[in-house]
């Protein structure tokens, strides 16, 4: 015995709005339905997942992400990725960020809040020591340029003086 599903057609559903039914692929017998988000995106929505508030809207629409948090999450895995020790929380990132130039050459850093692909996925921040992990003592703000320069081949000491000669430059 089949049950008829009710036509939800038109109805809204957090930020989905329901199309049409949509052919149903399973073997379940739960009506899918196509969805469109506010932004545009479609996908096929199951009534029940609409009905109960499980799904309000497509993963982007939906995700919320604090300023910074992306690039600071690549920060987190890259560190733990290879080996370093990190102490810096999201809080202390977003401190970082306050400041929109290198600590060595003094040129312009460009921090952006809601992207990684942006800044090309840089996390603007220099170890000191490079033996040492990433804690706000020995982390600065610095520009990929000056980050790439500096590696883990020059001394802070030695890097403050290439980024003043760059600075005079």
């Amino acid at each position: 015995m089949t049950t008829r599903a009710t036509d939800i057609s038109g109805k809204t559903y957090g930020l989905w709005s329901v199309i049409c039914r949509a052919p149903n692929r399973s073997r379940s017998s739960a009506a899918v339905w196509v969805c469109r988000c506010k932004c545009g995106e479609e996908k096929h929505q199951d009534g029940h997942t609409l009905r109960s508030g499980k799904s309000k809207g497509c993963r982007s629409c939906t995700r919320k992400i604090r300023p910074y948090e992306a690039i600071y999450n690549l920060l987190v895995n890259g560190a733990k990725l290879r080996g370093l020790e990190l102490s810096i929380t999201y809080e202390d990132y977003v401190k970082f960020t306050e400041n929109g130039s290198c600590h060595y050459c003094g040129s312009s850093i460009q921090w952006i809040a809601h992207s990684i692909s942006r800044n090309g996925q840089n996390y603007n921040l220099d170890r000191m020591d490079s033996s040492k992990g990433y804690h706000t003592w020995n982390c600065v703000q610095c520009c990929s340029r000056c980050n790439q320069t500096k590696s883990n081949l020059l001394s802070y000491d030695e890097m403050v003086v290439v980024g003043n000669m760059r600075r005079t430059s």
